[in-house]
């Protein structure tokens, strides 16, 4: 079966409070979108758009929460629960039901495809028409997703790509095992792609641009500031995200301007809100 994986598109991060988790990413310098309702799904969303890196996807950071549990399906209404933070990484392709085959195969049974279309109108006036089939999360160590685009143009709204922070794209979401040889194997065999070793002995994932990073504990505090390991029992899960800017200097310039506190190790900036935000410039050593 060919490969249907184009890239890991973006990152489901779920929260509390809609407004409060925009704010915050604002505050961050990032331009987050007017908010927009799926109201067939219950659910509501900003998302934060970067360029494109790969054709057939997307490239943002999507933050989500309920709007009407009535019409929340069970699936969703279990991703979302609990404390805000990454619950999902969403793939992109070509094929929903082909990858829901796929998937079947290396034993996930209990797949469900939703088929959306709807208008979204933002405060100036026009109209937005996103359109695409999305293959719900699935319950594993890691969640994923897929979605198949039938309009992408929404999810490359220009006057969303410019961040004051100087983002250009969201590169890799950072992932803690308890044994991230066997990890990384499990989802390049997913992901239709092979394993490349990352520094610190972390492991790389992703048939595209961005990638799945997967480390042990001990090698995420090597390459990540400790303070943003330590306290969670969780064995496996989703730690953060990272993001390319265009010059790191003027990035800490301007979280300086703006009193916002950050870790600096090594030519990268950290800081957080829902996630760990690993920032650098795309040049730096993968």
């Amino acid at each position: 079966m060919k490969n249907t994986v184009f890239d890991i598109d973006h990152t489901l991060c779920a929260v509390r409070s809609l407004h409060d988790a925009a704010t915050g990413y604002e505050r961050l310098g990032f331009t987050v979108s007017p908010i927009s309702h799926i109201t067939q799904m219950g659910i509501a969303n900003h998302v934060i758009l970067f360029p494109p890196l790969t054709e057939g996807s997307a490239n943002y950071i999507e933050l989500m929460g309920t709007t009407d549990l009535a019409a929340v399906s069970p699936v969703m209404a279990e991703v979302l629960k609990g404390p805000p933070g990454i619950r999902s990484m969403v793939l992109s392709g070509d094929d929903v039901r082909g990858f829901e085959q796929h998937v079947k195969t290396l034993g996930f049974q209990r797949t469900m495809i939703a088929d959306i279309e709807r208008t979204w109108e933002l405060p100036s006036g026009e109209v937005l028409e996103p359109s695409f089939s999305v293959m719900l999360p699935l319950q594993s160590e890691f969640l994923f997703n897929y979605c198949q685009f039938h309009n992408i143009a929404p999810y490359k709204h220009e006057a969303w790509l410019d961040h004051a922070n100087g983002a250009k794209s969201f590169s890799a979401i950072l992932s803690i095992a308890e044994n991230p040889v066997e990890t990384s194997a499990k989802y390049a065999g997913i992901l239709g792609c092979e394993v490349t070793k990352g520094q610190a002995g972390t492991y790389l994932i992703g048939p595209g641009k961005v990638k799945m990073r997967v480390g042990s504990k001990e090698a995420m505090t090597a390459y990540l500031p400790s303070i943003f390991i330590e306290g969670s029992q969780e064995k496996n899960r989703y730690l953060g995200l990272s993001i390319d800017v265009e010059d790191i200097s003027k990035t800490a310039d301007f979280f300086k301007e703006q009193q916002i506190d950050y870790a600096p190790k090594g030519d990268s900036l950290f800081v957080y809100n829902l996630a760990l935000i690993h920032i650098s410039e795309p040049t730096r050593p993968y």
